[in-house]
């Protein structure tokens, strides 16, 4: 049974390393959201915790990570 996470400072340091997690992960799209995502999930169900805040909360981080994937995007088309 996986474990609800109610504590909003450990939904948001929870979801902060799993993301950065993710993105180190040579098997993960860090510039598809839904390769992080599954990710994620699977980082959570591995802790045996509910992924639904932790998944919303990630996808902040991502989003505020959108100008870095664009500078990245535009050096590899130079």
């Amino acid at each position: 049974m996986l474990k609800n996470v109610t504590d909003e400072e450990r939904v948001d340091e929870l979801a902060e390393k799993m993301y950065y997690c993710a993105l180190c992960d040579p098997m993960v799209d860090y510039m598809n959201w839904d390769s992080i995502r599954i990710n994620i999930e699977l980082q959570s169900e591995e802790l045996f915790v509910e992924p639904d805040k932790i998944v919303e909360r990630a996808s902040e981080y991502h989003t505020e990570m959108e100008s870095m994937r664009e500078a990245i995007n535009a050096s590899r088309n130079e």
